[in-house]
């Protein structure tokens, strides 16, 4: 999530910032998921709004794009797929559902967007990209649960709800609970977006969960320790960049 997150500032605003003009670009990325970026000088105001939505394209357009690679590679337990698969979903995840909160709580780069619409387009976009958030995690899911099958060789529907929810239901639990949410925001809008995720999260799984998925022709591998060591040590690193440098906010200047 934190990759995803600087993607969407520095490639997004920041980067958008610097081709509307600016010298350079100030960001801050942490590894609770919030941060900022803007340029080094302040925008002209026609390009305000090109620098708010371009976090948001810039995630959306990642995660299409990952989205439509996987349609040509079937995701399958192996170290690209793998990270393909997370890539696609936090991207597509972090778009949709960020222009949700601005729709629903009026913050964030889509604060504006419900006086834009008015009150029936508002309602008409929430409750379009709600249920595309849900399909969104209902096709997660069931990616998840064919590595959870390749991983864990279930051999019964028990033993694969139990792999599931251990080994991916709540850890994405606890990635959602880390998250503090937006920055300088009410408290409790942040509990009830997390309250909706958690829900959505505990249903879809309930759902994906019902039967044992379909065995893949050509099945990935478990995961090895090295791998599973690969991926902690780069979670480490990167939560170390980022609490350590990023957080602290970075100026880079072009000229």
């Amino acid at each position: 999530m934190t990759g995803s997150l600087v993607i969407h500032e520095i490639l997004g605003h920041g980067l958008a910032s610097v081709l509307c003009g600016s010298p350079g670009m100030t960001f801050v990325v942490t590894p609770g998921f919030a941060g900022w970026a803007k340029g080094t000088e302040a925008p002209a105001p026609g390009d305000v709004g090109l620098i708010t939505w371009a976090g948001i394209a810039v995630s959306l357009a990642v995660g299409l794009l990952i989205l439509g690679a996987l349609r040509l590679r079937p995701p399958r337990l192996t170290p690209v797929g793998l990270a393909l698969f997370w890539a696609g979903t936090t991207e597509l995840g972090h778009a949709v559902g960020y222009t949700l909160q601005g729709l629903v709580f009026q913050q964030g780069d889509a604060e504006h967007l419900p006086t834009f619409l008015g009150p029936v387009g508002q309602v008409v976009l929430t409750v379009t990209l709600a249920g595309l958030f849900l399909a969104l995690a209902r096709w997660a899911l069931l990616g998840a649960g064919g590595f959870v099958r390749d991983h864990f060789r279930s051999p019964t529907l028990p033993a694969f709800r139990r792999d599931f929810v251990l080994g991916f239901t709540l850890p994405m639990a606890a990635v959602v609970l880390w998250a503090p949410g937006l920055p300088r925001r009410q408290a409790w809008t942040i509990l009830v977006f997390d309250l909706a995720v958690l829900v959505v999260n505990f249903a879809v799984t309930a759902w994906c969960v019902r039967r044992m998925p379909a065995e893949r022709e050509r099945p990935g591998v478990p995961i090895t320790g090295r791998w599973a060591l690969g991926w902690t040590l780069a979670a480490l690193a990167t939560f170390t960049a980022a609490h350590f440098w990023l957080s602290k906010g970075v100026t880079v200047t072009f000229r």
